[in-house]
């Protein structure tokens, strides 16, 4: 099973960053925006497990999380 980020969740955070009707972006928009957004989820877990196992930890903690955050925020300037 594969958890994916769908288009519907993206286009309602988008609404309720950018105000209500009229506002809405092109379905082009919302697709590019939720690939980004499974992109990076799946770059963030794969990075927390790696940074887990390297660890020599059973388990992915909240502070491995935090720190790929920051790491991924850094890579990529956002």
């Amino acid at each position: 099973m594969v958890a994916r980020l769908r288009e519907g969740t993206v286009r309602q955070c988008w609404m309720l960053e950018h105000g209500g009707e009229g506002k809405e972006p092109s379905p082009q928009v919302i697709r590019l925006l939720t690939h980004l957004g499974e992109k990076l989820t799946r770059e963030i877990l794969y990075r927390s497990a790696v940074n887990t196992i390297n660890g020599e930890s059973a388990q992915v903690t909240l502070e491995n999380l935090k720190r790929i955050i920051v790491q991924i925020i850094m890579d990529f300037e956002l």
